[in-house]
């Protein structure tokens, strides 16, 4: 019996929807789904309003974040017993894969493709620029879906990972906390937490006002305290 992509992953996703769903079919399973497989579709609009007041959007979609943290965590194992032709490649079969699972969903797609040229540059022994590869996500991105760019989902995941790349690492690499010793280091997580989350806020703030019609007072709150747990 021939056994087809298409089919694999289906089974994928239904044994990861199912393994939720067994845990609970509440607000919490919802979430996981959307984050895990790109698939909102059991979030009630009670929730997405309370998201939306709670101004953290754009953490609770499928994108490059989660993409990198699935990622990293394989090639780290992959890397340390292997050569870089058999890490780098394994590296972007998982993207491919996960990007699948996801069904192509748009906030992913622009990550996923950033994410396999950098991993390509550092295959060749090039240096890689993230800013770069952002750009090139998007513009393949757009090349394929012209309508993506109506994509909300989308466009939070572009303005934060820009945030994350530009404005947060200038302002993360201007200011150094190593002549305070131990110190240094809490100062230094700290600050770059701060500096991460008020980027975020800044450059999602005109996405977020004109699609959603009001900036959440309480976001600043809320984004500092998930950009925490998730780093």
């Amino acid at each position: 019996k021939n056994v087809s992509f298409y089919r694999i992953i289906y089974n994928v996703r239904s044994q990861i929807t199912k393994s939720i769903e067994n845990a609970g079919r509440d607000d919490a399973g919802a979430v996981l789904k959307a984050l895990i497989i790109g698939d909102d579709s059991g979030i009630s609009k009670d929730l997405d309003q309370k998201v939306r007041s709670s101004g953290v959007s754009h953490m609770l979609v499928v994108s490059g974040m989660h993409l990198g943290i699935l990622c990293t965590v394989a090639m780290n194992i992959i890397n340390g017993k292997t050569k870089r032709f058999v890490a780098v490649t394994s590296g972007i079969v998982i993207s491919l894969f996960i990007l699948a699972v996801c069904l192509f969903h748009v906030s992913i797609l622009r990550a996923s493709i950033a994410y396999i040229v950098m991993l390509l540059a550092k295959l060749f022994k090039r240096n890689s620029d993230p800013l770069s590869a952002l750009g090139f996500g998007i513009a393949v991105a757009v090349f394929f879906m012209p309508y993506i760019f109506y994509n909300v989902a989308f466009l939070l995941s572009v303005a934060a990972t820009f945030a994350v790349l530009y404005p947060a690492r200038l302002l993360i690499m201007a200011v150094g906390f190593e002549s305070f010793g131990r110190v240094g280091r809490v100062l230094r997580y700290a600050y770059d937490i701060l500096i991460i989350t008020a980027a975020t806020l800044f450059c999602t703030l005109p996405i977020v006002s004109y699609y959603f019609g009001y900036v959440a007072l309480a976001a600043p709150l809320t984004n500092l305290a998930v950009t925490l747990a998730m780093n």
